[in-house]
């Protein structure tokens, strides 16, 4: 089968990765570089940790998937652990139950449990065993290598249904195949609606910033807290001796039409007061930082179907990479609309 791969994130290129294990022909069509877009940055948080026990299931099979991929590539997921701090633990709590993940309860007073660059540790926190840092230079390393072949520098103009397969213009033409998945992140909405299929459009801005952390901090676990109304940070150890803190901003902070200087002005200034006056063993001095942006989406992703193209979207997804570029694989071969909930089981 001939399959035309839209977009080269970490998704495209992992839908690509497991097509070419099924000795499909693929193009995977990228307008920048490999993994430059959304998928940036040196390393993501790794965690079975959510709301909802069905992205729980579905987080531990991509974990299984990664494992798989290090016997390629080497050490991917670091075992750290993640530490969840917030409020209402209590669906953190139900939903990995739910999912039979491995968890523990964790309090202020559990010295040898927590290990968080703070002294002001969380009074009660939920533990995730298998959280961990996942190494995106790694992957990225695997994941082009291994699709280098299949992966054309083309911005992708238009998708055409024909009576039998999908026409893809590029800038230089345009190419006939079988089939086709769109994982072009912020292109996929203006896409997708070539061919009749809505996707959200609302973007938002993001940051994350780096700073250094102290002498004697070893190991640290990845850290969701829930310091402020409105506001939750993410951190984890990105390269050794480095800590990097994001923040979920209120909206109307990151919303697309408040501009990137608003928006990363606004998030710098939450993520300094934030690491000034909780993370002790951290450098209040920004050494770094990654902007990017993403859909006001929440966790989770979305799959449609129009004939013979497929359209995903949703956020949070580099933990998901491996099992949703397998799934999707599957689907646009055997012409399936997959759903969340039929996946986590």
């Amino acid at each position: 089968m001939r399959v035309a791969v839209v977009g080269g994130g970490v998704i495209g290129l992992a839908t690509t990765y497991y097509l070419l294990q099924s000795n499909h022909t693929v193009r995977c069509f990228e307008k920048n570089q490999p993994m430059s877009e959304r998928s940036l940055g040196s390393s993501r948080i790794f965690r079975l940790a959510h709301q909802d026990p069905e992205l729980v299931a579905i987080a531990s099979k991509s974990r299984a998937l990664f494992a798989q991929w290090e016997m390629r590539g080497g050490p991917i997921v670091s075992d750290c652990g993640t530490v969840i701090s917030d409020e209402e633990l209590e669906p953190w709590v139900s939903s990995m139950a739910a999912a039979g993940a491995k968890y523990e309860i964790a309090s202020s007073s559990s010295t040898n449990t927590l290990r968080l660059p703070t002294r002001k540790l969380p009074s009660h926190a939920l533990l995730d065993l298998s959280g961990g840092v996942i190494d995106v230079d790694r992957v990225k390393s695997l994941l082009t290598g291994a699709t280098a072949a299949a992966t054309h520098l083309e911005q992708v103009r238009a998708l055409e249904q024909l009576a039998r397969g999908v026409r893809i213009w590029t800038e230089s033409g345009h190419a006939d195949f079988d089939t086709a998945v769109i994982t072009a992140g912020a292109g996929t909405p203006e896409l997708a609606a070539q061919v009749g299929m809505h996707t959200p459009s609302e973007m938002e801005h993001a940051l994350r910033l780096t700073f250094r952390l102290r002498a004697g901090v070893e190991n640290p676990q990845c850290w969701i807290d829930k310091p402020f109304d409105g506001v939750s940070t993410y951190q984890h150890e990105n390269t050794r001796g480095q800590w990097a803190v994001g923040a979920h901003m209120p909206i109307d902070d990151v919303a697309w039409e408040v501009g990137r200087d608003h928006a990363e002005k606004a998030s710098a200034r939450v993520v300094r007061n934030y690491v000034a006056s909780t993370l002790d063993d951290v450098d209040p001095t920004e050494i770094g930082r990654v902007y990017c942006t993403h859909p006001n989406l929440g966790d989770g992703f979305h799959f449609l179907r129009e004939g013979g193209i497929v359209a995903f979207y949703g956020d949070n997804l580099f933990k998901m990479a491996p099992f949703v570029g397998k799934t999707l694989a599957e689907a646009i071969v055997d012409g399936s609309t997959p759903s969340q909930a039929d996946l986590a089981h």
